[in-house]
């Protein structure tokens, strides 16, 4: 599955802290701060679910003036705290009032305020009403129980996937699971049959297969670190785009199965049928 599809959300108490806590259990937090940062690490580029709202209120009630005796890494991690919470996206949802709403653990802290336990309550509903699959809420091992669930309970109950940072390899996992890899398929192998100068060449109504050239280790960047630089963004039947500065040509990777993060590749010569959204990421609008 793509990054693109999974809706995060983190846990607000790990941004807005419990200051008497904190007092008494200053290494656990600084322990939050550091699984904090390999998340926000790897997840800047996510667009999580947050309001606008309750966003403002991680921004405004991050106790940063008790972190002021905090030294090396972990202050560094207090000003990477503001930069990321600025700068991710946020998807908004509807937001519906539920005074009956409970969650387990229980996420409506009693240390927030009137205007962030109202945030939280909205998400927690929006968590309760909507059956998309890929909610997943980011919580930390001094936070949260023995479980690996967030149940909200109403009418009915429910339960959520919820992924503790910290937790053994719980975060790593899931990084696993959406970070493309790149598998070479036979048939787009180095060939005069799959060159640019063949598909200038090509009979239209015979199949023209191209070759993969960052194959040649001739200088160019290997296939999976194109794939790594790729433009972010799913097109058609599940592809992605890179551009290979070696050998001045896009390349198209497809996904090698339905459900899988494993893709194949090959050069894509006709410049017209790359999207121009990829064009302008990359700078490149015409092949020499």
């Amino acid at each position: 599955m793509s990054k693109q599809n999974y809706l995060p959300s983190i846990d607000p108490s790990s941004i807005i802290w419990d200051k008497a806590s904190y007092e008494g259990n200053r290494l656990e937090y600084g322990s939050i701060l550091l699984s904090l940062s390999k998340l926000m690490d790897e997840m800047e580029t996510f667009t999580f679910l947050l309001s606008e709202e309750l966003k403002e209120e991680m921004i405004s009630n991050f106790p940063a003036n008790l972190c002021e005796g905090l030294e090396g890494d972990l202050w560094a991690i207090v000003h990477q705290l503001y930069d990321f919470l600025s700068k991710i996206g946020s998807n908004g949802f509807t937001k519906n009032q539920d005074e009956g709403l409970e969650s387990f653990p229980n996420q409506i802290k009693g240390h927030f305020n009137e205007r962030t336990s109202s945030e939280v309550n909205y998400l927690l509903n929006y968590y309760h009403s909507d059956d998309t699959e890929n909610k997943i809420y980011f919580s930390f091992e001094n936070l949260w129980n023995d479980t690996n669930e967030l149940v909200t309970k109403s009418k009915n109950d429910k339960t959520h996937s919820c992924i503790i940072v910290d937790r053994e390899n719980n975060f790593q996992d899931f990084i696993d699971s959406y970070v493309p890899k790149f598998e070479h398929k036979e048939k787009h192998d180095i060939s005069v049959y799959g060159n640019k100068e063949a598909w200038r060449n090509k009979d239209v109504d015979n199949e023209f297969i191209s070759q993969l050239s960052c194959l040649l280790e001739d200088g160019s960047k290997s296939p999976q670190e194109i794939l790594d630089e790729r433009y972010d963004k799913f097109f058609g039947n599940l592809s992605y785009y890179g551009y290979d500065t070696h050998n001045k040509v896009y390349v198209v990777f497809r996904i090698s199965g339905a459900g899988t993060n494993i893709y194949h590749a090959h050069d894509e010569y006709d410049i017209n049928s790359i999207p121009q959204e990829v064009k302008n990421h990359f700078g490149v609008f015409k092949y020499y």
